[in-house]
């Protein structure tokens, strides 16, 4: 499938503020739901549920990291289920 796009700086401020963890997920083959225009048709879809990333606490290097770290988990699950 086509790679995932990337990550826009930013995205991620939202649940650091707060302290929320944030929950990674790799999804591949929904594309596939919209190839007809205008219509959703069924496709296999799969899903990775990875390990949640605390955001409590960060230093503020870790949380300029985070953008970085969370988007790589996501790729390689991503990679990891098209290999399927």
């Amino acid at each position: 499938g086509p790679d995932p796009g990337r990550f826009h700086k930013g995205s991620l401020k939202l649940a650091t503020k707060p302290g929320v963890p944030i929950v990674p997920i790799s999804i591949n083959g929904s594309y596939k739901m919209f190839e007809e225009e205008g219509y959703l048709k069924g496709a296999r879809i799969d899903v990775i549920v990875h390990e949640p990333i605390e955001t409590k606490n960060l230093s503020r290097d870790e949380e300029r990291e985070l953008n970085d770290k969370v988007e790589k988990i996501i790729v390689d699950g991503v990679r990891e289920l098209q290999r399927k």
